[in-house]
């Protein structure tokens, strides 16, 4: 597990959290690097934002009475000096600066005790046909080795993209933990987009391991 503390920097929030479905199986493709560029148009924060306020979201199971969550996103982003834009007590949204032109994005979910962290990639595809096996079969590899968090497809919009996620209980988490959470998401995230760049650059398609 790389030690990633140093790795970024806190900025500010840019979008809402909204419920969603994870999908754990990727399918053969026929890949190519266009589909692991980034598109500059494509913001996958705004689409879970306008999920939110769409009609098909279903919240029953997001709300916190007691506001804990909200003392608790709070509590644990003045022990960093990190801002949020916006959060209330079923969601929060943290963005961090990983170098002058990018950043990652890390939502929060909050269903009474349990936390739900993730943060998207810009890995994202038309549909399960479209995602490359390889690279899923290598994440999944990476999954078995790893403490904090886990790799998924997630829908978000009519996208299903690469998404690293981790789940913890609220009322076990502390400030430490709660950095290490957060910190080991954004790198795994960047790591993961700078390899695909990488690949991308160097027009390779083949069935390589990822490594991480």
């Amino acid at each position: 597990m790389k030690d990633s503390s140093n790795a970024i920097l806190p900025g500010q929030v840019n979008a809402r959290i909204t419920d969603n479905h994870r999908h754990m199986e990727g399918y053969p493709v026929d890949d190519t690097p266009e589909n692991l560029k980034k598109n500059p148009e494509q913001d996958l924060g705004q689409d879970k934002e306008n999920m939110v306020s769409g009609d098909t979201v279903t919240k029953e199971h997001t709300t916190d009475p007691s506001g804990e969550f909200a003392k608790f996103i709070n509590r644990m982003c003045a022990a960093f000096n990190w801002k949020t834009r916006e959060f209330d007590n079923e969601h929060a949204v943290i963005e961090f600066t990983v170098d002058q032109l990018r950043s990652q994005t890390l939502f929060i979910f909050c269903y009474d005790d349990d936390l739900e962290f993730s943060v998207p990639s810009f890995a994202a595809f038309d549909s399960m046909e479209k995602v490359p096996h390889y690279i899923s079969t290598s994440l999944m590899q990476i999954n078995a080795k790893s403490k904090i968090g886990f790799w998924c497809v997630e829908l978000i919009g009519e996208k299903l993209v690469y998404t690293y996620m981790h789940n913890a209980r609220m009322s076990l988490t502390d400030e430490a933990a709660f950095k290490d959470i957060i910190t080991t998401l954004i790198q795994r995230v960047d790591d993961f987009e700078n390899l695909l760049v990488k690949m991308s650059e160097q027009g390779k398609t083949g069935e390589e391991p990822i490594q991480q």
